[in-house]
């Protein structure tokens, strides 16, 4: 009898699975070796946890279950872990990406991510065409004028604006203004949703996007304060900003696209990286030998400084006028420090920032791929977490594959991946050396 209440005691108390232990980061084994970075770890958890379906020849179905892998939409759980797809997108780590992964991915955007993004991009890109033809029919508080005085005097004038045509303006103008406030209501929900310092520290395509939305919205409603207190030079400035920041927005919505994807993310690396170094470098340079060439010249003052920065920068890209030096007080002096700048700047530091672009492109032609999906995952996590509970689960169903018995709370989600297997290396295609595969 005691030994019977003693394994009694012991079923009763036996400690949790080793899948779903926490450490003091609530990190179960799975999510830890994500967290780490451990790709060849997490890729054989991954298949240690999987359940084989069926196998006919080279061809596997197997089951792989989808908690901690995916995201946990349980709301019983007041402190929920992190899963391996949030954990990768908050470390940013492309190399974790696997044949697993990337079925997940594709998974979310067939289901739910993919028919959401396209109706965001339809809406983007219609307003986007209507402030350029708002652009076009808008007409200048001088030409107002014009008009005006030629509709007193009885002269008529071919650029006077048809009614119709300040209708069209007037809609536009006001598509444009109402656009600009939901999309600023949307990135302060976000802001509330996320917490200002979160907001500021996602990374890659969203960080972009946030970048460019609030830029966007920034110059459009200073625009409209300008408009409305009649400042048309300023105006005329901001509006002009403003369409190229709306135009690059464009960016983020072609992103997920794969054969618009990779070469947006080769551009955002290398203007990131390689163009924003050389740009700090060479704002040195160019301050130094401003400087130099403003006091050989005696260009005082903050108009002559400029001056002789246009001159640098016309020297950057080859058109330097060589009778504007020899001119000079001081001749031999200007000369000597123009081939300096000549050999140093246009010579030397352009052509490195071109080989560092071409290393950069070679670098990232290899992970160009899982690159693209780590975008795809973040966009896709960004669409989920904006979803209403109901809709999720309506949307996870389609993917979903439940297995009872599985959990105490309930059963079990898995996802069905099917897998080919190389015979020759006996190793799963997917999973090539080449990352061009992912």
């Amino acid at each position: 009898m005691h030994n019977n209440t003693k394994i009694t005691d012991s079923k009763s108390t036996q400690p949790s699975e080793l899948w779903n232990r926490l450490n003091k980061d609530r990190l179960t084994p799975l999510t830890l070796a994500a967290d780490l970075g451990q790709a060849k770890m997490l890729s054989w958890l991954l298949d240690e946890r999987k359940r084989t379906q069926w196998s006919y020849a080279n061809v596997t179905c197997a089951l792989h279950p989808l908690n901690q892998l995916d995201i946990d939409i349980h709301p019983d759980r007041k402190q929920r872990s992190l899963s391996v797809l949030e954990i990768m997108i908050k470390n940013n780590n492309a190399d974790l990406i696997n044949p697993t992964i990337v079925s997940l991915i594709d998974k979310k955007w067939k289901s739910f991510a993919y028919p959401i993004f396209v109706r965001r991009f339809s809406f983007t890109f219609l307003y986007l065409l209507v402030f350029l033809a708002t652009t076009m029919l808008r007409q200048p508080r001088s030409d107002k004028t014009v008009n005006e005085l030629d509709e007193k005097t009885g002269i008529t004038n071919g650029k006077n604006s048809s009614g119709f045509e300040y209708l069209l303006y007037t809609i536009g103008h006001t598509i444009v203004i109402i656009g600009a406030a939901f999309q600023s209501a949307y990135e302060v929900h976000e802001i509330r949703r996320l917490g200002f310092g979160n907001y500021w520290k996602i990374k890659g395509s969203i960080f972009l996007e946030n970048c460019l939305a609030l830029s966007f919205c920034f110059c459009i409603f200073t625009w409209e304060i300008l408009r409305l207190f009649g400042m048309q030079q300023y105006e005329t400035q901001i509006l002009a900003f403003a369409s190229l920041i709306g135009w690059s927005n464009m960016l983020y919505f072609i992103m997920p696209f794969h054969f618009t994807g990779p070469f947006v993310i080769m551009i955002y690396k290398m203007f990131f990286n390689d163009v924003l170094r050389f740009f700090i470098i060479y704002l040195i340079f160019l301050t130094g030998f401003a400087q130099s060439f403003s006091i050989l010249f005696n260009e005082y003052g903050l108009q002559g400084y400029m001056s002789s920065i246009k001159q640098c920068f016309l020297g950057l890209l080859g058109d330097f006028d060589l009778d504007y030096y020899i001119k000079g007080e001081y001749p031999l002096t200007s000369v000597m420090l123009l081939i300096f700048y000549i050999v140093l700047i246009t010579i030397l530091l352009l052509n490195l920032l071109i080989a560092m672009m071409g290393d950069t492109y070679a670098d990232v032609k290899k992970s160009a791929k899982k690159l693209w999906h780590l975008e795809r995952a973040r966009i896709a996590l960004r669409i989920e977490n904006n979803m209403p509970r109901s809709k999720r689960l309506f949307r996870f169903k389609k993917y979903w594959v439940n297995l009872k018995r599985e959990r105490e709370h309930g059963p079990e989600h898995y996802m069905q991946v099917i897998e080919k297997v190389n015979n020759k290396q006996f190793q799963l295609t997917d999973n090539e050396e080449n990352d061009d595969e992912y």
